[in-house]
């Protein structure tokens, strides 16, 4: 029986207020603070931009600098009491009451101890940048990640594949207490505006409830927990196979890449080898043009080749929320960066095809985790069958589909394990910084994952290895609730364009897709919270409804 689950917003309820309503005055406050946002976060984000793409130690502490000029731009006490008398009074401007609830939330986080905040910061840039240059060493040699990434894909040599993975651990005891000052920095700011942790003020301040979003990864885990355990026995049974070893004898290194969180390449199944030919500039700069979405300005303002000193991952940026956006990328011929070209070029039309008559504070996805529903439905069609047929022009067989859709199952189930690993690891470590978090990983990596930890890692910090809990705190779960919408909207886009509810693989690369993206999400901005946005995109809130029939379900 398949179970639906929903979210349900929420929203911190402010004091209360004392001064009346005033429309005039909220209207020239919001213009006024419009005018100071929009360039100092122009400035910082390009800063950001030369900081991630070329490592430089002066351009990170430009960045840093001009992030604590952002915040100062929240941090008036006096302006975050008048939002706050705003909000509770209501403004007759839907638009306008909007921008104030959301500068509320903006304000709060900011009115905490200007040191706090500074040395909040100087931390993240911090260690930002050690990360971002770090690079492990194999042999005396160093090694980035896209060749660590290469050797957990293709080598069947259990030592070398060791090396590497260790190799991309060694970052966490460069970042590791830096990182632990951080999180103990981020729960005093949040302690001392009243909530109990950092992480329950980030989902707070997100219009998320903490009590409903466990809720909804507990059941995610319920429901994933068999399917899992079948295809990953099956899984060992091959590893096991294909390195001479006992499947308890199988170590983190002998599965995909340094976290397992992607799906393992297998013999029978060489996606990579769809993409050997192809250009995946063209590609994705044509496949998004048959959907009626242009991507190359963008693609002519990004960075999208690996070389030292740059950020060795992707993302996409939106500079100045009017045109100027960006995607960084280390792109090599394979099929994980044509899937994360397709996802970070979905990000980025998110961006491109804001309103531009909406009010600078709303040109922004209505949410983090819609933004990522829109970048993930368009990098799955990777392990589509029917996209590799029509747009690699090498059709799989049969069989191949079969392996195609089977492979698709298993990223989602992979992804869905390790994604929990992150989230409820990142809870736990908010709620006690000073525990042992090298324990409390390895305790979630064996919980969700199955995987059995290595000896001897008790005195390492693989816990800090992942850059998300630097840059992007208490996000993870957004990629879950991401991938929910994704399966929800492409639900939506077979009834709504094909007027199909049973369609298997949604064909994207349409115009009426386009223009469906561009009509129920793009355009819509931030005008209203996220659980309006899902329910008056798609017909219904947001359920595990279509992501459980589509990748969890028996048959």
């Amino acid at each position: 029986m398949i179970v639906l689950l929903s979210l349900l917003a929420c929203t911190h309820t402010p004091p209360a207020a004392t001064e009346a309503d005033d429309n005039l005055a909220a209207a020239a406050f919001l213009t006024a603070h419009e005018a100071a946002l929009a360039p100092t976060e122009r400035a910082m984000n390009i800063a950001y931009w030369e900081a991630t793409t070329l490592g430089s130690e002066e351009a990170y502490q430009r960045a840093a600098a001009l992030e604590l000029d952002l915040r100062r731009l929240y941090s008036d006490p006096a302006t975050y009491q008048q939002l706050v008398g705003w909000q509770r009074a209501g403004l007759a401007d839907p638009l306008a009451a909007r921008q104030v609830e959301l500068l509320r939330l903006d304000f709060e986080e900011n009115q905490g101890d200007p040191a706090l905040l500074t040395r909040m910061v100087e931390l993240s840039s911090k260690i930002d940048r050690s990360y971002n240059v770090f690079r492990g060493l194999v042999g005396g040699a160093e090694v980035n990640t896209n060749a660590i990434s290469e050797v957990l894909a293709s080598s069947d040599d259990s030592a070398v594949r060791q090396a590497h993975w260790e190799a991309s651990k060694q970052v966490g005891p460069v970042v590791a207490e830096d990182l632990r000052e951080l999180v103990r920095v981020r729960n005093t700011l949040a302690q001392r505006l009243g909530y109990p942790d950092y992480y329950h003020m980030r989902l707070l301040q997100g219009e998320q409830d903490p009590a409903q979003l466990q809720a909804v990864l507990a059941e995610l885990d319920t429901l994933s927990a068999a399917p899992w355990a079948q295809v990953k026995g099956a899984l060992d049974d091959e590893l096991s196979v294909r390195f001479g070893l006992s499947a308890e004898q199988l170590r983190p290194w002998h599965y995909a890449d340094p976290f397992f969180q992607e799906a393992p390449v297998t013999a029978a199944l060489d996606l990579d080898g769809y993409l050997a030919d192809q250009d995946i500039l063209d590609l994705s700069t044509r496949y998004f043009s048959a959907a009626g979405l242009d991507v190359s300005e963008v693609l002519a303002r990004s960075d999208l080749y690996p070389r030292d000193g740059k950020q060795p991952s992707a993302f996409c940026l939106d500079v100045d929320r009017a045109g100027d956006i960006r995607v960084l990328a280390n792109i090599e011929n394979n099929e994980y960066w044509m899937a994360t070209m397709l996802h970070e070029l979905g990000h980025a039309m998110y961006d491109r095809y804001a309103d531009p008559a909406l009010p600078y504070l709303l040109r922004d996805p209505a949410h983090p985790f819609t933004t990522e529903a829109v970048a993930m439905i368009f990098g799955r069609q990777t392990k589509q069958p029917g996209w590799i047929a029509q747009w690699t022009g090498h059709a799989p067989s049969p069989e191949e589909a079969a392996l195609i859709r089977d492979t698709a199952q298993l990223q989602q189930l992979v992804f869905v394990r390790w994604a929990l690993v992150m989230a409820d690891f990142e809870r736990g470590m908010y709620a006690d910084p000073e525990q042992d978090l090298q324990a409390l990983w390895w305790d979630r990596v064996e919980h969700y994952q199955g995987l059995t930890r290595p000896a001897g890692r008790e005195g390492q910090a693989d816990w800090a290895t992942k850059i998300h809990l630097i840059s992007a705190p208490v996000y993870y779960h957004n990629y879950v609730l991401g991938e929910m919408m994704a399966s929800q909207m492409q639900a939506a886009i077979a009834r709504d364009v094909y007027g199909d509810t049973d369609l298997v693989e949604v064909d994207l690369a349409k115009p009426a897709v386009g223009e469906w993206f561009k009509t129920r999400i793009f355009t819509q901005g931030t005008r209203q919270p996220w659980s309006a946005l899902v329910e008056q995109a798609t017909g219904e809130p947001l359920t595990a409804r279509y992501f459980v029939e589509e990748f969890l379900s028996e048959g």
